[in-house]
C-alpha cells in the first residue's frame, strides 16, 4: 500500500546518492589527469642500479655513491642491486635484458662491457651497442708490482732480464684472457719479449701473496687495489698504465706511455642503460650523469678512493669504446698466439 509519509524520505535519499555519485565522476577524470601527468615525466618511479660484483668490493662503493648522486639530480629514489658473477657478465647481462624504460642503469668496465663478449660464453650480449652509453665515471691505472725486495728495480731491468731469459719471469694476472693480460701480452709484443703468465685461483690478491714471497716475479692488477700493499712497503710498483695524474698515488713508477710502450689499458668504471632508450630519457639520464662525473664533489670523493675521474660521456665516450674495443681485439689475437 502506497504510504504517503515514506516517500519523500525514499526521495531525499535517492538525491543524496545522485549527488555523490555525480561528485565521484566528476573525481575520476582528475584522477586520470594528474595520473596521466606523473606518467609522462621521468623520472616518476624508482631507479634500479646493478653492480656486477658482491657487496663491499672494491667496484661497489663507485656504483654506491654514484646513485647517491644521481638521487639528487634527478630527485628519485635509486636502489643498488649486487648481480655479481661471471666477471661481470651475469650482471651486465641482466642490465642488457632490462626494459629499456630509464628505470633500470648499471656499473661495468671495459671488461666487462667489451672484453667478456669476445672472451667468453656467459655473456648474452655482443657489443657496447647493446646499451645505451651514459658515462665513463672512474679509474685506475693497471700496475706492475714485484716484491720490495726484487732485483729488478725498474721496468726497464725486468725487461732486461726477460730479453736475456725468455720465459722465465713469471708475472701472474687475474686470467689469461682480460685487460689485465692483455697489458702483459702488449709488453711482450712492444719491448720483444717472453714472459711466463701465471693465474691464481684466489685472483689479484693471491698473486700479491705469492709476489711477496718470492713465488713469483711480478703481478699485474688495478692499481688502486694494491695501493695499500705498496703503502706498507709489501709492494713495489715498476710501472702503471693510464694517465700521468696516477703518479700522485705511485711517484715511484714509470708510465708505460713515457717509457715507450703503449699501452691503453686501465679499470674504468662505466654507467650504462639498456639499449633503445626514449631520447628524452636518454637525454636526462646523460645530463644527469654529466653533471655527476664533472662535479668537484665527484673528483674529491674519486681521489679518496685511489681512483681518479676518468671522465667521458656522449661522443667521447663513444670513441673511447670503438678505440677500446680494438685494443681488446689485439690483445686476445696476442692471447691466442702466445705458447704459455
Amino acid at each position: 500500500m502506497y504510504s504517503p509519509t515514506s516517500r519523500p524520505a525514499d526521495s531525499r535519499t535517492g538525491k543524496r546518492n545522485r549527488r555523490a555519485l555525480m561528485a565521484s565522476m566528476a573525481v575520476v577524470p582528475l584522477i586520470l589527469a594528474g595520473c596521466g601527468a606523473d606518467d609522462g615525466e621521468y623520472p616518476s618511479d624508482s631507479i634500479e642500479y646493478i653492480v656486477p660484483y658482491n657487496p663491499g668490493g672494491g667496484a661497489d662503493p663507485v656504483g654506491r655513491q654514484f646513485v647517491q648522486m644521481l638521487e639528487t639530480e634527478l630527485d628519485a629514489n635509486g636502489n643498488v642491486i649486487n648481480v655479481p658473477g661471471g666477471d661481470e657478465a651475469v650482471g651486465i647481462t641482466q642490465l642488457a635484458n632490462a626494459d629499456a624504460d630509464g628505470y633500470t642503469l648499471g656499473l661495468g668496465t671495459s671488461g666487462g662491457f667489451v672484453a667478456q663478449p669476445l672472451v667468453t660464453g656467459e655473456a648474452q650480449y655482443e657489443t657496447p651497442a647493446d646499451f645505451t652509453p651514459l658515462a665513463k665515471m672512474s679509474g685506475t691505472p693497471y700496475g706492475l708490482f714485484v716484491s720490495p725486495d726484487s732485483e729488478y728495480e725498474t721496468l726497464d731491468d725486468l725487461i732486461e732480464a726477460a730479453k736475456q731469459n725468455p720465459g722465465d719471469i713469471q708475472i701472474s694476472t687475474p686470467a689469461r684472457m682480460g685487460n689485465p693480460a692483455f697489458v702483459i701480452y702488449f709488453l711482450e709484443e712492444q719491448a720483444d719479449i717472453e714472459v711466463s703468465l701465471v693465474t691464481t685461483a684466489g685472483g689479484t690478491g693471491e698473486a700479491a701473496l705469492e709476489v711477496m714471497s718470492g713465488r713469483l716475479d711480478a703481478v699485474v692488477g688495478n692499481a688502486s687495489g694494491q695501493l695499500g700493499l705498496v703503502e706498507s712497503g709489501d709492494l713495489r710498483a715498476l710501472a702503471y698504465s693510464g694517465p700521468e695524474d696516477y703518479s700522485d698515488f705511485l711517484p715511484d713508477a714509470v708510465r708505460f706511455d713515457e717509457a715507450g710502450y703503449e699501452i691503453p689499458f686501465t679499470s674504468d668504471y662505466m654507467t650504462m642503460a639498456p639499449a633503445g632508450l626514449d631520447e628524452d630519457v636518454a637525454s636526462a639520464l646523460r645530463e644527469a650523469s654529466d653533471a655527476i662525473v664533472t662535479s668537484e664533489e665527484w673528483e674529491e670523493w674519486a681521489r679518496g678512493q685511489g681512483t681518479l675521474p676518468h671522465v667521458a660521456t656522449g661522443e667521447e665516450l663513444d670513441t673511447y669504446l670503438e678505440d677500446i674495443k680494438a685494443g681488446i681485439e689485439h690483445g686476445i689475437e696476442l692471447g691466442n698466439n702466445r705458447e704459455n
